[in-house]
């Protein structure tokens, strides 16, 4: 660690530093004040007493003069590594105890203005005349400054000694890791925009190719051809639905992804999901089914957006597991405390799951253990959005009958809201 690299506030919060200096001025009836590596004040001073403030320190002489002796201070602590006990130029005993972390100067505990025996009057008139303050009040106020043994002074001091050096590298530690967190938030960040970017690239590289096979789907190929052209289109569409949900992943992770609510019909919605992927399934030899429950409200209001894209995504998974079988979208409400409870089940009739295979989706949904199947970045782009949208995710399934994805997502039914 470098001197010039952190700063004591840097370190240790201001107000902890003025608590600290509080109570050892409250317990030992000195004074006390915290400075910086330079010795300048970094709090307000404690238990300062009338002779200091309301008189030594009243003239910019006076000031200057005190703003020397703190210096000096740290300077003598610097130079000895050590608390040290001296005399101000006004006569009264001052410590300095010095901060250190990693064997690096960042400060100082400074106070005192007590005595161990009385500044002599001709003294004090003569400082009172260098300051420009009234000699009478200046020896009246010198009477009350408290009388303190000079062991006690210095016990005080090297006590103050310890007290900072636990501190200071419990503080270390926390700055180090709070620097550490800061640079891997900044790493995270970065990397995001590179898949991002690099994404982007692919994704123009695969339309690219899926364009070029479009234009071959037109030209006079045999049955063989048009077959495997067909196969290279769909494996393009889906690394392009890939390509979409590591964007995605990276950017929820990383905190980038924002909710925006708005009014949508439901039905509309559920309908437009099931006319994207009609012509797929029916490649496959399966039917979508739509069936909407009574009550359904005309209007709600939520990330319409956001709801359409996790439900695209099991009819796009639900199609792509199911062969000569059926997709069922069933959408349903039911009330809320607070709004309307949206429940959207997907089931396919495709080659479901072993119970182990469920068992690790579930825990994945769950956030209790990773899931490592092939298609992890779109299972887990769901979870985390529906945790967005306060919702949750239920999934049963038969192994070569049938899986069933639940969704529950609160919104609010607008024509309730507004009679």
């Amino acid at each position: 660690m470098q001197e010039q690299e952190i700063r004591l506030t840097d370190l240790i919060d201001v107000q902890v530093l003025q608590k600290i200096q509080n109570g050892f001025s409250k317990f030992t009836g000195m004074a006390a004040l915290t400075t910086d590596a330079n010795g300048r004040p970094v709090t307000v001073g404690s238990g300062f007493t009338e002779f200091c403030m309301n008189l030594t320190r009243s003239t910019e002489n006076g000031m200057a003069r005190c703003a020397e002796c703190d210096m000096r201070g740290a300077l003598l602590t610097l130079e000895k590594g050590e608390s040290v006990v001296y005399k101000c130029h006004a006569g009264l005993l001052d410590f300095a105890a010095p901060i250190m972390v990693e064997g690096i100067f960042v400060g100082s505990f400074i106070g005192g203005q007590v005595c161990a025996e009385r500044p002599g009057e001709q003294e004090l008139r003569k400082t009172a005349a260098i300051l420009g303050v009234d000699p009478e009040a200046y020896i009246a106020a010198a009477a009350k400054v408290k009388l303190i043994e000079y062991e006690k002074v210095e016990r005080a001091a090297e006590f103050l000694c310890e007290i900072a050096e636990v501190l200071s590298q419990m503080a270390y530690s926390s700055y180090i890791a709070l620097q550490q967190s800061r640079k891997l938030e900044r790493v995270a960040r970065s990397h995001n925009h590179f898949i991002v970017d690099m994404n982007a690239n692919m994704k123009q590289h695969v339309q690219d190719w899926i364009g070029i096979a479009k234009e071959l789907k037109g030209a006079h190929l045999d049955g063989k051809a048009t077959s495997i052209l067909a196969k290279l289109m769909d494996k393009g569409e889906e690394f392009m639905s890939v390509i979409d949900d590591t964007v995605e992943f990276s950017q929820i992770a990383n905190g980038e992804i924002e909710l925006y609510e708005s009014e949508y019909d439901i039905v509309a919605l559920i309908n437009g999901v099931r006319s994207d992927y009609l012509e797929t399934a029916r490649k496959r030899g399966d039917e979508i089914q739509v069936l909407f429950g009574e009550g359904l409200p005309e209007v709600l209001l939520g990330d319409a957006g956001r709801i359409r894209q996790i439900v695209a995504k099991f009819v796009q998974n639900a199609v792509r597991h199911t062969k000569n079988g059926k997709v069922t979208i069933r959408v349903s409400t039911s009330r809320r405390s607070y709004a309307t409870n949206l429940v959207i089940e997907i089931a396919d009739t495709g080659k479901g799951m072993t119970p182990a295979e469920l068992a690790a989706l579930r825990g994945y949904i769950e956030r209790r253990i990773p899931y490592d199947e092939g298609d992890s970045i779109g299972i887990a782009v769901i979870p985390m959005l529906l945790a967005r949208m306060s919702g949750t995710l239920e999934v049963e399934s038969i192994q070569d009958v049938e899986t069933v994805f639940t969704i529950n997502i609160p919104q609010l039914n607008v024509q309730a809201s507004a009679s």
